[in-house]
């Protein structure tokens, strides 16, 4: 039943967003739309669907535009991202999340913990807009930043010079 009053509800917003000339579903407070990314946008097929932009350590980065059939968990984005990479920390993912105040607040995620234990409290519900960024590991970032292996390059090379 409640399935229903949703469903009702949201087609009723867009038949609303529609013949207002809005532009898509903004967030509910008054303000500026210009300053308000849209929520939800409506595909060229009718369908409804969200932005989630996924930043970082994935074999795709970019923004997705995310069905909203789709339940937009942590594992199926990454998934429509082509995965993680190798270098992927996946212990600390920060989720961006714009608040209603035009802040933002930081969600840390620890991906490792649902992929070695099965434990899926540490997934959280994605909304519209959030910003998924997955920063490189330890030693994706010592592969990655050769000027610190091109220096101890250095110094090898000048030690065993002076030393002969």
């Amino acid at each position: 039943m409640n399935r229903n009053i949703y469903v009702n509800t949201i087609i009723y917003l867009i038949l609303l967003s529609l013949v207002s000339g809005s532009q898509f579903w903004q967030k509910p407070s008054g303000e500026d739309s210009d300053s308000n990314p849209a929520l939800y946008v409506i595909q060229e097929n009718d369908n409804i669907a969200m932005k989630i932009n996924i930043w970082g350590e994935v074999e795709k980065p970019g923004q997705y535009i995310i069905p909203f059939s789709v339940d937009p968990d942590m594992i199926t984005l990454l998934s429509i991202a082509g995965g993680p990479t190798s270098n992927a920390n996946l212990k600390n993912i920060r989720i961006v999340r714009v608040s209603d105040d035009h802040g933002s607040i930081t969600i840390l995620v620890n991906l490792s913990d649902f992929l070695d234990k099965g434990n899926d409290n540490s997934l959280i519900d994605i909304e519209p807009n959030d910003t998924i960024i997955i920063g490189k590991s330890f030693l994706g970032k010592l592969n990655s930043n050769h000027s610190i292996l091109n220096i101890l390059n250095l110094f090898t090379t000048i030690y065993l010079i002076l030393s002969n």
